[in-house]
């Protein structure tokens, strides 16, 4: 998500929002009320924008389940059930949709998920796509973000910018490069990081947007949208 859309949030979505589990849009993903500690969050991808027309199909269900899991992951909680909404270009073959459904539920069951719904329709441009997960936390709730505080120690898992070196590859024409799995398919942290955050976490968060910019807004999570836009943080 790049700067403008966080203002847009900030400016027009958050001020409707008034449950306690939306953490006033300034996480990843809400609680549900009276869901005994249910979260959920959601997630688009678009074609031309995070994912390019020839990439295989199945590389983009499974990149489309993992962007959602990882928010899921980073909470603290256990990917539980599904919804997809789909827009299929009329230029794509059927035999490509076939072979997209199967790489989903291939990964929803990876990760102990299952699709329980969601909509389906035509789309005159390019592939359109987007889910929603939810998942399951322990008794005290998700791990979010506005809990840090100075002197926490940093941890991060994976390898950051592997993904982005793998679609500035494919962007040149270098279709060996060994990082361009990473791009199709995203690296996320083994499940087990769920108990670890649980039991030693003050805060936590995916990064999607680089090391140093989504740590930024994990140290300043707790000054108010007014004062982050001052200081030109969102």
């Amino acid at each position: 998500m790049d700067v403008s859309e966080r203002d847009w949030i900030s400016r027009y979505f958050a001020p409707l929002v008034s449950a306690p589990g939306a953490a006033a849009l300034r996480d990843d993903v809400a609680e549900l009320s009276a869901s005994g500690r249910m979260i959920v969050t959601t997630d688009a991808l678009v074609e031309g924008v995070h994912f390019l027309p020839d990439d295989p199909i199945e590389t983009v269900a499974r990149k489309l389940v993992r962007t959602n899991v990882s928010d899921i992951l980073a909470k603290g909680g256990r990917p539980h059930e599904a919804l997809l909404t789909l827009g299929w270009p009329t230029g794509r073959e059927e035999d490509q949709l076939a072979r997209f459904a199967a790489a989903l539920g291939e990964e929803l069951a990876r990760w102990g998920a299952s699709l329980i719904g969601g909509d389906t329709t035509a789309s005159p441009q390019g592939l359109f796509l987007s889910l929603t997960l939810t998942g399951t936390c322990g008794p005290e709730g998700p791990v979010r973000r506005g809990g840090a505080k100075a002197g926490d120690v940093l941890w991060v898992t994976g390898q950051i910018g592997a993904a982005c070196r793998g679609f500035r590859a494919l962007k040149v024409g270098q279709m060996d490069d060994p990082f361009v799995g990473r791009y199709r398919e995203p690296a996320l942290a083994p499940p087990g990081i769920v108990d670890l955050l649980r039991k030693y976490a003050t805060a936590s968060m995916d990064v999607s947007d680089g090391l140093l910019g989504d740590a930024r807004i994990l140290a300043y999570r707790k000054l108010s949208a007014s004062s982050m836009a001052e200081l030109g943080l969102v």
